[in-house]
């Protein structure tokens, strides 16, 4: 940073910064870590669906709604994020013109937050372990 008067240095730190949040965003999308909400919208019959949902154990609420070209039923699933084309399979195998979107949630009601402070961090190393 006490270079930032040279314009080439001020390219190479905008493009490292750059290339660090893009090479984070790929990592996060492989490893599938987190909570995710998917949201269906369907007009046809949905009991068959519901009931491979309920067979796969996928957590879901389902209610009827209202659309612009009537009687819909909306389907909300909370499920981990590596689910999702579990999810979208079963969708797609009983409406394939159902709507769909998905959301991320940071954390669900039986997923209580853990803030992890400095001090958990260090019990990986033997000579932080308490008792010696």
């Amino acid at each position: 940073m006490a270079n930032m008067n040279n314009p080439v240095l001020f390219l190479f730190y905008a493009g490292g910064f750059s290339a660090g949040t893009f090479i984070g965003i790929i990592l996060e999308e492989k490893l599938s870590l987190g909570t995710v909400l998917i949201e269906i919208i369907t007009k046809n019959n949905s009991t068959g669906m519901i009931d491979r949902l309920l067979t796969k154990n996928f957590k879901f609420t389902c209610i009827d709604a209202q659309g612009s070209h009537g009687e819909v039923k909306m389907i909300f699933v909370v499920t981990k994020r590596q689910n999702i084309t579990k999810v979208i399979d079963i969708v797609k195998s009983f409406n394939p013109k159902a709507f769909y979107s998905i959301e991320d949630i940071r954390y669900a009601n039986e997923e209580k937050p853990h803030k992890k402070s400095y001090f958990d961090y260090l019990r990986h190393f033997p000579a932080f372990k308490k008792g010696k």
